[in-house]
């Protein structure tokens, strides 16, 4: 096992040495591809789309509306298709870039059999491309992800959920080492559907085949040394390039000078990402040439390469690709400013949950000991029209019963007792909650949530309780439900309400509310335009990871909701101590982490 460990290794050094121009060279291709060409088209048929759904976005609300215009539906196959025909193109560039060294393969050969190969993905075949394509969103398919799916994941609010009990940690980490091996074993997928002449399905069952046995156990041993090696290497790289900025520029303010180094930083992070794909296909592409019938197929494509003509059309896209990302990057750090200078607001969500359970007046009391701007909490209605405060309407994963508090009374719900990790408290009714944050003079950002229950109705309770307890208009109200929070908007027009948004593609509309928050799957820059162009206060949850917070808070939201307050503080101390460009380049970078 060391000896083939050991020859892997140098496998991977040789590749590096001859082939690192052709990867990166490469890789600048794709990414000007993505940016310029790709997202371009793919945005012009979303927007058709929506103006043929006479919609201005996709939300978890109206999706099905994307299928009720024959139109509409024939431009969502055509995205499909578009969106599967480019990241096969991508991986046949990488793949031809990579054998052309040794084959002298013919770009142009290829493409005269691309509709075809494009073909072979489509029909009853989608099915399957679809399913190896699923699998690589929890993963990023070990390495070899699409630059135009670089950024879809599950969501964090999806998973977060899931894993707030033990079962569901258990649960949801056994799927993920099921995707992860799953992915292991697909992983020849689309070296084979480009080299051969395979259909999807004959592919992915190769690929089984391929990564079979003792193999895939050597397979994964490659990927991982791969990615240890750049990543030392980068790394090294990151911190020689930071300590040199650094000795040069002690005062961190040479704008010129730190901007040189923030590129710098990003062309380092861009490089081991961009290497490490690459060796991976390196890899896989010298498993595959063990097959004769396979090599015997890709040297049908060889041909005469115009090599003067293709470097220097080549090299001039390679300049304006770097020159331009060079200038966004310049831009993003001169004015990064602008997003610290906006005040973010600390929302502990559900209160303090390191100090007690979720929505419980322990939690509400460390919120307040811990100085959050707000304490958001949960609101549900019970059978008897009252409000109580918990998040899930069914008991089971707080008290162990198998009961819904919508259809319990308030004084069955609040005799239950409930428990997470070692904090234990009771169901609080909407009152008692509320009178506790008023004695402490705590605001509330209070999430209203209807379980199919009558909106009317609801509003009226919601609205007679908070009258009732002379509440002040200094909490918030929102809801996932437009509806439910544009009739208290209505009917209490001056209270702060807000929409909250979990999935959201496209434009954001200017509903009659006055704040929004928007889960951080979903959050763009256009979305955070759109809100100041409301005049709307915008705020992200759930933010818990290191990376995101710094990313946020940089951000030009108003406020993070999180479960994580020291961290939410630590780093917004940091960044507010930053005075300098040297600083905030580093944080950008943390912020991609």
């Amino acid at each position: 096992m060391l000896r083939a460990l050991k020859e892997d290794f140098f496998l991977t050094l040789t590749s590096l040495k001859n082939q690192f121009w052709v990867y990166i060279g490469t890789g600048i291709l794709i990414q000007t591809l993505v940016a310029y060409l790709v997202k371009g088209i793919l945005s012009f048929i979303f927007r058709r789309i929506l103006i043929l759904s006479n919609t201005p976005a996709v939300t978890k609300d109206n999706w099905t509306l994307l299928f009720n215009h024959p139109l509409a539906l024939l431009l969502f196959i055509l995205y499909i298709v578009i969106l599967i025909g480019f990241i096969y193109t991508e991986f046949a560039i990488y793949t031809i870039a990579i054998l052309k060294t040794e084959f002298s393969l013919s770009i142009k050969k290829w493409l005269t059999i691309f509709p075809k190969k494009i073909k072979s993905l489509l029909g009853p075949q989608l099915i399957w491309v679809s399913i190896y394509l699923l699998l690589t969103i929890p993963l990023a398919n070990l390495g070899l992800r699409s630059s135009i799916l670089e950024h879809l994941k599950i969501p964090d609010f999806i998973s977060g959920e899931l894993t707030k009990t033990v079962f569901g940690k258990i649960g949801y980490s056994t799927l993920l080492l099921l995707i992860c091996y799953l992915n292991l074993r697909l992983i020849y997928f689309l070296p084979l559907t480009i080299l051969t002449d395979y259909n999807a399905k004959e592919a992915l069952l190769e690929s089984w085949k391929l990564s079979r046995g003792k193999h895939q156990w050597r397979l994964l041993s490659k990927i991982i040394l791969t990615s240890l090696f750049i990543s030392v290497i980068g790394t090294v790289a990151l911190a020689v390039v930071a300590g040199t900025s650094s000795f040069i520029d002690h005062s961190g303010n040479n704008f010129p000078l730190q901007a040189t180094f923030y590129n710098l930083l990003k062309s380092i992070l861009f490089a081991v990402t961009l290497l490490i794909k690459c060796l991976i296909i390196s890899h896989l592409l010298a498993d595959i040439k063990q097959n004769k019938s396979i090599v015997q197929q890709w040297r049908a494509w060889k041909g005469v390469q115009h090599k003067q003509k293709f470097k220097h059309i080549a090299c001039v896209i390679l300049a304006l690709a770097i020159g331009t990302t060079a200038l966004k990057n310049a831009i993003a750090l001169a004015l990064l400013q602008d997003n610290i200078s906006i005040k973010k607001e600390l929302i502990a969500h559900r209160g303090d949950t390191s100090h007690g359970v979720e929505n419980s007046i322990e939690a509400l009391k460390a919120a307040h000991k811990a100085k959050a701007d707000y304490s958001e909490m949960d609101v549900i209605m019970t059978k008897d029209h009252k409000l109580v405060v918990i998040h899930d309407d069914n008991l089971k994963r707080l008290s162990g019963m198998n009961k819904d508090v919508s259809k319990l009374t308030l004084d069955q719900v609040t005799k239950i007792p409930i428990h997470q990790g070692r904090f234990a408290s009771h169901i609080p009714s909407f009152a008692e909650f509320m009178k506790t944050a008023q004695s402490l003079d705590q605001k509330i950002m209070i999430e209203l949530k209807p379980y199919n229950q009558n909106l009317d109705i609801y509003a009226d309770e919601f609205i007679k309780e908070f009258k009732e307890l002379r509440l002040s208009t200094k909490h918030k109200v929102m809801s996932l439900n437009l509806t439910l929070i544009e009739k208290v908007e209505k009917k209490l027009p001056q209270l702060d309400t807000g929409y909250l948004i979990p999935l959201h593609w496209g434009t954001l509309q200017n509903h009659n509310v006055d704040f929004y928050g928007i889960e951080e799957f979903s959050y763009n820059d256009w979305i955070a335009y759109l809100a100041q162009e409301y005049n709307k206060q915008l705020y992200v949850w759930t933010i818990n990871r290191d990376n995101l917070m710094i990313r946020y808070l940089q951000s030009p939201v108003n406020g993070i909701i999180t479960d994580e307050l020291n961290l939410f503080k630590v780093i917004n101390k940091d960044i507010k101590n930053s005075p300098n460009y040297y600083q905030r380049a580093l944080q950008l970078i943390d912020s991609e982490g």
